[in-house]
């Protein structure tokens, strides 16, 4: 993220966990411990300064209790000072998009977003898939292109759980955003052209399988799950990409390989 922001290009980050978790964190911080958020937060508004944050983690942003860093402090209020525009729903995500704010912090659940299998009509929060197009509509303007960081966070947290229905769920939230960036880059044959996709997990959680039955489902019904664990897994992960430079995707690469390919795609 911060190699495409040093060339000029627009930066995005967003995630269904608190926005300074794991997986954003690498790409827009450097700290020592995934456990020091507050801190995570504080570089993320006063040294990388994504243009795009969007996920959960208020609590992060606003702490007045020290982390495992020792950090803490108002960082909302520094965000504003530095041109965000700051959101906690998603009408005014939304809105602020419609406004042509060009920096965005979206903080939508103290921690955690809401799981997709326990969300209500009512909900305040906006899907993954409607915080990847907001990303998009506003990194888009930047005429140098952009970097953008999406992750489907708790598919990871359902099977850390062993929670069928939890990870069905976000699983197919995550499927919306991908379908949310196709759609974006199929609508042009610049983006078809120039831009470089990679969907891939981090690691393999719980070694989930499909036990059965031994009958064909009827819409509702769940297959019977199988675990063998209710940490990560040795398992390889699937990669799928197109565009730029996703040839050299096309076979087992180790995890760091991806680095290489995404800068080559920057450069």
């Amino acid at each position: 993220m911060e190699f495409a922001r040093d060339k000029g290009m627009a930066t995005g980050l967003v995630a269904t966990s608190t926005i300074t978790h794991a997986t954003p964190a690498v790409f827009g911080s450097h700290i020592k411990s995934r456990g020091c958020e507050n801190e995570i937060a504080r570089q993320y508004v006063q040294l990388t300064e994504p243009d795009v944050m969007l996920g959960g983690g208020v609590a992060k942003f606003n702490s007045t209790k020290p982390d495992a860093c020792g950090t803490y402090g108002n960082f909302i209020n520094e965000a504003l000072q530095k041109g965000y525009s700051v959101v906690y729903t998603k009408s005014e995500m939304d809105s602020a998009v419609g406004n042509g704010s060009l920096k965005l912090l979206g903080l939508f659940n103290n921690s955690g977003m809401t799981p997709s299998y326990l969300r209500t009509p009512e909900t305040t929060e906006p899907k993954l898939s409607e915080m990847t197009g907001a990303a998009l509509e506003i990194l888009e303007k930047d005429k140098d292109g952009f970097f953008l960081m999406v992750e489907g966070s708790q598919i990871d947290w359902a099977n850390h759980a062993n929670n069928l229905e939890y990870q069905i769920g976000d699983t197919l939230a995550f499927d919306e955003a991908v379908k949310t960036v196709l759609d974006w880059i199929n609508a042009s044959p610049k983006r078809k052209q120039h831009t470089l996709l990679i969907v891939v997990a981090d690691h393999e959680t719980g070694g989930f399988a499909v036990n059965g039955p031994d009958h064909i489902l009827k819409a509702g019904e769940f297959v019977d799950a199988g675990w063998t664990s209710d940490e990560h897994t040795g398992g390889d992960t699937i990669i799928w990409s197109q565009g730029t430079d996703s040839e050299a995707l096309g076979r087992a690469v180790d995890n760091t390989d991806l680095y290489g390919v995404m800068a080559e795609a920057i450069e």
